[in-house]
């Protein structure tokens, strides 16, 4: 009796796999607009793949030498503006408004960064494709 179970149990898994490896992926799609359900075949080919929205990406600006090694970060666009940080030569940061020759930059110490025009320099985003600054 034993054995007739087991070569039973050996049976329906053979027979499952034998159909899971022969049938194509089958989704059942249930509408409520429908009474019954509708079946759905999908192929490898027809992978449905989200649209995923890219996020804009903001301008750049590159910071340029100041002949004092940094560039002073203020909390508006005014060298009247309490001053919140600094900001080194080579350092590159995206930019949201551009005001009077100030640039408000993305900088991830100061909520309200913003640096002198007179000693940046505009990125052009288009070297993002080979990987560059």
């Amino acid at each position: 009796m034993p054995m007739l179970l087991i070569a039973m149990v050996v049976a329906v898994f053979a027979f499952s796999l034998y159909v899971f490896l022969t049938t194509e992926n089958t989704v059942i799609v249930v509408n409520e607009a429908v009474s019954e359900p509708k079946e759905v075949v999908v192929t490898g080919s027809e992978q449905i793949k989200p649209e995923v929205e890219q996020p804009a990406q903001n301008p750049r600006i590159r910071i340029l030498e100041t002949g004092v090694g940094f560039l002073n970060v203020r909390e508006s666009g005014s060298t009247q503006a309490r001053q919140v940080g600094r900001v080194l030569p080579g350092e590159v940061y995206e930019y949201t408004q551009l005001q009077n020759n100030w640039y408000k930059i993305v900088h991830p110490d100061f909520p309200n960064a913003w640096v002198s025009g007179q000693y940046v320099e505009v990125v052009d985003r288009s070297s993002d494709l080979m990987g560059g600054e």
